[in-house]
């Protein structure tokens, strides 16, 4: 597959700028970035894989939400974790898939938000990680799921011919304190420091691009959002001050009235008083 170098950093750095104007807008909030119960009202997973499609679409590429790519060999969840049961997994659904004409897949991007910032852990590292800092058997085999960093790296090893992926982006929000999460587990485990699961995801980019794949790391918070560990946006106060105020600006000059210009026939089952009818124009 040739797919153009540089093209995951660039579609990186379009991300950061898609998620920067939808936090001047307001369509995102900055505690949605730190509050669980905010995150979720606001939908801020949804609104990632917006920034992710919009970024695509600015480099010429199509994307799609919530796009299966199909295993060659299955994922065995007794293979990832001993004693595990489970059906075999045959495919993983991407958040966003990304595409060139005609159809080509070309890549993914995926979302992980204050709930899954463990999710670059392998499986069975998180259930030691869990029992070790509870102290005590917090979690058995039986209780376990499959951490979405397995899935990945298995999507990455042996998706089907035609599906695997040159580039990758990774969104992440990292909570920066333990009652920024929601669970009593999830609390133990953001007690290791935000600093240790950043590591880890940029070790898990480090593994994806040693496969062969272009990815990317983009990493939000209410300070800044950062790129492969680099400082791309400074979120401060007086900077998203100024960007909601450029924002105003441009909303404020972009007024756009219906039917200034003439427009060529069309529908000929719609007329122009119809349509002006319809908009409450008279």
């Amino acid at each position: 597959m040739v797919v153009a170098v540089g093209i995951g950093r660039a579609l990186s750095l379009r991300v950061v700028e898609e998620i920067e104007r939808l936090l001047a807008s307001g369509m995102i909030s900055r505690r949605a970035l730190r509050d669980y119960h905010a995150m979720a009202k606001e939908n801020l997973h949804s609104w990632l894989q917006y920034a992710l499609i919009r970024a695509a679409e600015h480099l010429g590429l199509l994307a799609a939400p919530e796009v299966k790519v199909p295993f060659r060999e299955p994922l065995d969840p007794g293979e990832i974790l001993p004693g595990k049961n489970g059906r075999k997994r045959w495919m993983k659904k991407v958040d966003v898939g990304f595409f060139m004409l005609p159809k080509k897949f070309i890549g993914f991007g995926e979302c992980y938000t204050l709930d899954e910032f463990h999710a670059c852990l392998p499986t069975r590292e998180l259930l030691e990680l869990f029992n070790e800092t509870a102290g005590y058997r917090a979690y058995g085999i039986e209780r376990m799921w499959i951490n979405p960093r397995d899935t990945v790296m298995h999507l990455v090893d042996y998706a089907e011919a035609g599906w695997r992926p040159s580039i990758a982006v990774l969104l992440v929000v990292l909570p920066e304190r333990e009652d920024r999460v929601r669970s009593r587990d999830q609390r133990l485990l953001i007690s290791r420091g935000s600093g240790f699961f950043l590591k880890r995801w940029m070790k898990m980019v480090d593994e994806m691009r040693g496969r062969g794949v272009d990815a990317h790391l983009v990493r939000i918070g209410e300070a800044g959002i950062w790129v492969d560990g680099e400082l791309v946006v400074d979120l401060s106060s007086g900077g998203l001050e100024d960007r909601v105020e450029r924002w105003r600006e441009l909303v404020s000059s972009s007024k756009i009235k219906p039917f200034t210009e003439e427009s060529e026939p069309g529908w000929k089952w719609m007329s122009r008083e119809y349509a002006e009818k319809k908009l409450g124009l008279r």
